[in-house]
């Protein structure tokens, strides 16, 4: 018997919450980073490599700065 978490689905060998909630919290993680960083002469990149493009793309995050693709 395997277990399976509530609300996530399997990708291979491990498991996935819903793309809308993933955006979700992305979206809050990076809008505290901008606003902590606010002050600062340079703002730290916040990128996404493990997530889909769809992702990415949604949070606006499609820059060069991830290598794993």
């Amino acid at each position: 018997m395997e277990f399976v978490p509530g609300n996530l689905t399997k990708d291979g060998m491990h498991y996935h919450m819903p793309e809308e909630q993933r955006i979700d919290i992305y979206q809050g993680l990076s809008d505290f980073i901008t606003a902590a960083w606010r002050h600062a002469s340079k703002t730290p990149i916040v990128a996404l490599c493990k997530e889909t493009r769809a992702i990415r793309e949604a949070l606006g995050l499609t820059h060069s700065h991830c290598n794993c693709e």
